[in-house]
């Protein structure tokens, strides 16, 4: 492993109302400030939040009370307009995945190491099962000719193997995993030629992609937004369908999609005229919240 060590001076305590930084080596990215989403540490009792943001990532030790600023250059994407995907495991590091592979904020929160099984390869996207020991990511190339598919890791983190031959002409987008059952994993992404939005169900921790058949909505795009947490078979896809409107906000419309039987069929479990970007599910997952950027979409239970 690599230590990032040049960035000590990008790492400080920073209440939860204010952000101020004073290092001379951070750099912005030419995008408006905003937080995008927030990953719990594993387990019911942790207090730990990792909140991604347009200008790096936020720790907090204390249930939200203060946030840690993680700088992104101390996560080795400083100057892109890059979003890292991002997951927590059983010993408290956080993970980043990055589009040359995975650094890992480590527990004193100085240290950054990369993994090396993962070096070179786009990590799009990570989850992590109930207790952080099982650790899952997507890769994709964006190249037609390079296979993608899932790495798997059975020790926190520290490496990860290829959990199959992968696919070809597919880049992946997004993938859950079950906590009820770290074997079942959920993932979607695009077929580049002919384009086509796909989404698949394994059973073996994501060797096997086996391919499902969305409702006939001619879908832009699709994410597997969540597993419930106490039925591996029942899973939310949202789907992003064009829907011709006057500006940007209002053009794609969602669907948000649930299957109750590991993808043999789908209902519509809610719609909203814009782009749905907020989701969540609770614990017992018998209450789901969504939401995004036009007012009038409402949340549902």
């Amino acid at each position: 492993m690599r230590t990032v060590a040049r960035l000590a001076a990008c790492v400080f305590a920073v209440s939860a109302l204010a952000l101020v930084s004073t290092s001379k080596d951070a750099s912005g990215n030419g995008r408006f400030p905003s937080a995008q989403y927030v990953v719990a540490g594993p387990g019911k009792g942790s207090k730990l939040l990792a909140l991604r943001t347009t200008f790096g990532v936020l720790l907090s030790e204390d249930s939200g009370k203060t946030f840690r600023y993680i700088c992104e250059e101390a996560l080795d994407y400083g100057g892109a307009a890059f979003d890292p995907s991002v997951a927590i495991d059983s010993t408290g590091r956080v993970l980043c995945g990055l589009y040359n592979g995975l650094v890992t904020v480590e527990t004193d929160r100085c240290s950054f190491l990369r993994v090396p099984s993962l070096e070179g390869e786009w990590v799009i996207d990570l989850d992590q099962n109930a207790t952080g020991e099982v650790i899952v990511g997507a890769t994709a190339t964006g190249w037609v000719e390079r296979k993608n598919g899932v790495w798997r890791s059975t020790d926190s983190a520290k490496t990860f193997k290829a959990t199959g031959a992968g696919l070809l002409g597919v880049q992946l987008s997004t993938l859950e995993m079950a906590r009820t059952d770290p074997s079942r994993v959920y993932a979607a992404g695009l077929q580049i030629d002919p384009r086509k939005v796909v989404v698949y169900r394994s059973d073996d921790g994501g060797g096997t992609l086996i391919p499902l058949v969305l409702p006939d909505l001619n879908p832009i795009e699709a994410y597997v937004t969540g597993v419930d947490p106490t039925k591996a078979d029942t899973f939310y896809v949202r789907v992003l369908i064009d829907t011709l409107g006057a500006d940007a906000a209002t053009k794609r419309a969602t669907v948000l999609l649930r299957s109750d039987d590991k993808g043999a069929t789908f209902k519509e479990a809610a719609r909203t005229a814009g782009q749905m970007l907020g989701f969540a599910l609770s614990d017992d997952g018998k209450t789901v919240w969504y939401g995004g950027p036009i007012p009038t979409m409402g949340c549902s239970d």
